[in-house]
């Protein structure tokens, strides 16, 4: 990979789903190894999954300081989670935000819903409706907001003709 950026056949490189470990792995390489152009080419950015209750801060934190992007597949994930598994009318009945929810618990790094027979989904379905409804936004709009504003470059897929949230301009929260 790194000879296609010494051949300019691609401008940069980047990785999926590495951990901490992995890339300082990688640029130990790259600083290590003097011998070739190719070696001392690092990757720009490292995609992983991120949404609000999967931060990865530790990584966003290293990453940042390591001035590679860190971009998240799946900033929606919890909205299309919680429509599957969330007690109540799931989006075709207008959505599950009226729904009776168990309130959220924090253990460790992420918050679920209380209780065992609280389904995985509902926390933080309760989570993101509630602040959906206080901005007049909609889940897909707070979700990929959350991203952009924590440092994060979201990529989101739609499987409709609708995006998921409106433009682009709307989801970041542009005016």
């Amino acid at each position: 990979m790194q000879q296609l950026v010494v051949s300019r056949k691609v401008r940069a490189v980047g990785v999926s789903n590495f951990r901490i470990q992995d890339l300082e792995q990688v640029l130990s390489a790259c600083e290590a190894c003097d011998e070739t152009p190719a070696a001392g080419i690092r990757p720009v950015c490292n995609q992983v999954e991120g949404n609000p209750f999967l931060q990865q801060a530790g990584l966003l934190e290293f990453c940042s300081r390591e001035k590679i992007t860190l971009t998240v597949y799946g900033p929606q994930l919890p909205v299309t989670r919680s429509w599957e598994t969330a007690p109540g009318p799931g989006p075709s009945a207008g959505g599950g935000a009226d729904a009776a929810v168990p309130p959220l618990v924090p253990t460790g790094r992420y918050f679920t819903s209380a209780g065992p027979e609280a389904a995985p989904g509902a926390a933080a379905q309760a989570c993101v409706d509630g602040a959906a409804r206080r901005l007049g936004r909609t889940r897909g709009q707070v979700l990929l907001r959350w991203a952009y504003q924590s440092g994060r470059v979201p990529i989101s897929t739609t499987s409709s003709a609708r995006p998921a949230c409106g433009s682009t301009w709307t989801c970041l929260g542009s005016s």
